[in-house]
């Protein structure tokens, strides 16, 4: 059974909904068929999962022949007015290879089973709540989990939990770390904006787990006694990208899909 690009933008439109879209950051086909008449035409036999399009998810992309890649970050970047570089190279890459680029963005972090969900199971955290904000579409779309501990830790200890369960080594933290973790909210990837610090004290979180922050982020996490633990690009990201490979695995049989993990670029190196 053949399968097109358009079948496959459904079956994501139903599973992260569009209208848990936040701060302008929707689903689109950055590269590729964009009517649907287009998207129809356009058969789609392997395809290629990852947080970012990395050189390498690319070149896999175009080594297994793939017809699509879905990705959570775009390629380019909002406003960008000429292309040279590495992202020259990548783009004839992919239009040579006749590969579709599909971003999967903001209303696949708190879609049921989707970056939130994955990234608390990975930290064997219960779930007890929602963060609600005002979405795109919708006046109230959630943006990430508020979860409670399995036992009871400080923040040194929830550090070093979060660390061997992500297999990371280390997390950029803010805060206070004798003091006890209550409620946790797990926002991943870099959304967290001033606005949620605000929702986030008037539901008694005092700690919260994502992917990265602006400076100005923290300085108002700290003057608010909110403990911020960042754990970097892609490391909260990548666990329910990888759970998508499985679930479309399962939609679409006769395709065959493949997760690409995305490391951070950069890492924090100790002086001796």
């Amino acid at each position: 059974m053949t399968i097109n690009l358009h079948a496959i933008i459904k079956y994501l439109d139903k599973i992260a909904p569009r209208h848990f879209s936040i701060r302008g950051l929707d689903n689109y086909v950055e590269i590729g068929g964009q009517t649907e008449f287009e998207q129809i035409n356009s058969a789609v036999s392997r395809i290629i999962i990852c947080t970012y399009p990395t050189s390498k998810a690319i070149t896999t992309a175009t080594q297994d022949k793939a017809n699509l890649l879905i990705s959570h970050w775009p390629l380019f970047g909002k406003g960008i007015t000429q292309i040279s570089g590495m992202n020259l190279i990548k783009l004839r890459l992919l239009v040579k290879n006749y590969i579709s680029v599909y971003i999967l963005r903001s209303s696949w972090v708190a879609a049921r089973d989707g970056l939130a969900d994955a990234l608390v199971e990975s930290l064997d955290l219960k779930r007890t709540g929602d963060l609600m904000i005002t979405g795109e579409l919708k006046d109230r779309v959630p943006i990430g989990r508020i979860c409670q501990l399995p036992q009871r830790m400080n923040h040194s200890r929830f550090i070093n939990h979060i660390a061997e369960k992500m297999d990371i080594p280390d997390v950029l933290f803010t805060g206070e770390l004798d003091d006890d973790v209550r409620n946790v909210l797990i926002i991943p990837g870099s959304f967290l904006i001033e606005e949620d610090l605000m929702a986030v004290k008037k539901q008694d979180v005092e700690t919260i787990v994502t992917g990265e922050v602006t400076p100005d982020i923290r300085m108002i996490a700290n003057q608010n006694s909110i403990n911020l633990l960042e754990l970097g690009a892609f490391v909260t990201e990548n666990p329910g990208m990888k759970r998508l490979k499985h679930q479309m695995s399962l939609e679409f049989p006769d395709i065959r899909v493949e997760f690409v993990e995305c490391k951070p670029f950069s890492k924090n190196i100790t002086h001796k």
